[in-house]
């Protein structure tokens, strides 16, 4: 090969990544403009109580998303990475896709637990919104259009089932219909956008048997403990709080909770698109990979202080004029939340970049639970003591700075 071709080859190859990074963050700013336009025009209209209940029905759809969706989103991308010649990436995409389906009812049935356990009503909207929650996410498929360089549908379809969703819950709230058809609404955008992409690009095939593939679900074992632990961690902040303060508790601690993954979304784009990647290096170059997935944590880390200090500064203000009204309590918990968010995006580029994209599950999964271990301690003594809804996040805060230490003292250990 001359060098001229050569170099014609990485322009395009840059120039493709430099594009389809692009699409991805038009993908997320979708997304993070829809929570922060919903959750200031549910309380608005609705008020926080009402917002409250609807947040509850969203963790408990969380939590049985974690049944559905396994740890698939993470081995799919290292199976394309490391598939032989003779072996179609349509063959992955869509034995990961009928693996997903055929764990829904099992999802069903921890969705209709959490239910109960949040003490929520289970309408008949609200069980529809559920389903199709559910559904909608096990059709999606970003992470094959990511690894398979489409990332274009991505935003194409994400653009689609928010504005299916947010036309739903903006005539629920003119007609006053309650929660359960806010997340009905939700859930029929996530529909809308899964089954177009299912059909689109992986050509899903209905005569296919939909029983699991153990050999599928084995590989992913350690992984999908891995990020249950993490997104658990996550979920037990709102759940806590709807606990600690009922529904307006819950709604409270959801509203700053919304901006804070809002800015955790605008990540998001960044590591789909390196995750492909990072599989690939860690197999060509693993103490190269490693070495990166350190250097963007800490990165990360120093840019991340100026933030908790203005959000500790000015927290209430952007609360009043994103809400239009005080909402009592939130700005501590924005500023802690803001602190969980610097921890958690250090955890997602030592654990996810550096550890579970090597193959090293296992290391990711002790890390990861010795945080959920702690915050399950202190959301029982906040619970048992009957602490204000303010220590629900610090509660998070506290898990994810364990994770954030077991993680660090690994990357020192292998180095």
């Amino acid at each position: 090969m001359s060098f001229a071709l050569a170099l014609k080859r990485a322009v395009l190859a840059r120039r493709s990544g430099g594009l389809q990074l692009l699409l991805m963050y038009l993908s997320q700013a979708i997304n993070a403009v829809f929570p922060l336009l919903i959750a200031p025009l549910v309380v608005r209209k609705a008020g926080v109580p009402e917002f409250g209940s609807y947040s509850l029905m969203l963790v408990a759809s969380q939590a049985a998303l974690l049944v559905s969706e396994y740890s698939f989103d993470a081995v799919g991308p290292r199976l394309l990475a490391a598939k032989p010649r003779n072996v179609a990436e349509s063959d992955i995409g869509r034995a990961v896709l009928r693996n997903k389906l055929a764990l829904f009812p099992l999802a069903l049935l921890v969705w209709i637990s959490g239910c109960v356990m949040l003490r929520i009503e289970i309408t008949l909207p609200a069980f529809a919104g559920g389903v199709l929650v559910l559904l909608g996410t096990a059709l999606q498929a970003n992470w094959y259009l990511v690894a398979t360089h489409r990332a274009k549908y991505v935003a194409i379809f994400n653009l689609l089932g928010r504005l299916v969703a947010l036309t739903l819950i903006v005539a629920a709230l003119s007609l006053k219909l309650g929660p359960g058809w806010l997340l009905f609404g939700t859930g029929a955008g996530m529909f809308a956008a899964g089954a177009v992409v299912s059909v689109k690009t992986l050509g899903f095939q209905t005569r296919t048997s939909l029983m699991p593939s153990v050999s599928l679900l084995g590989q992913g074992r350690s992984a999908f403990l891995a990020t249950a632990g993490a997104s658990l961690q996550n979920l037990v902040g709102v759940g806590l709080a709807g606990m600690l303060g009922g529904a307006s508790g819950a709604g409270a601690y959801a509203a700053t909770d919304r901006i804070a993954r809002s800015a955790s979304g605008s990540l998001k784009p960044f590591f789909l698109t390196i995750y492909p990647r990072m599989a690939k290096m860690h197999v060509d170059s693993p103490a190269k990979a490693t070495r990166l997935a350190a250097l963007m944590a800490a990165i990360w880390l120093i840019a991340a202080a100026p933030l908790v200090l203005a959000t500790y500064l000015w927290g209430e203000k952007l609360l009043l004029l994103l809400y239009g009204q005080p909402i009592p309590g939130a700005a501590p918990i924005l500023t802690i939340l803001v602190g969980w968010l610097a921890f958690g995006v250090a955890n997602n580029f030592l654990g996810i970049q550096g550890l579970l994209a090597g193959g090293r599950d296992r290391q990711y999964l002790h890390a990861i639970w010795s945080g959920l271990a702690m915050t399950a301690l202190f959301a029982g003594a906040c619970l048992l003591l009957r602490l204000p809804v303010v220590d629900a996040a610090l509660a998070v805060l506290v898990g994810e700075a364990v994770v954030f230490v077991a993680l660090a003292l690994k990357f020192w250990n292998m180095r």
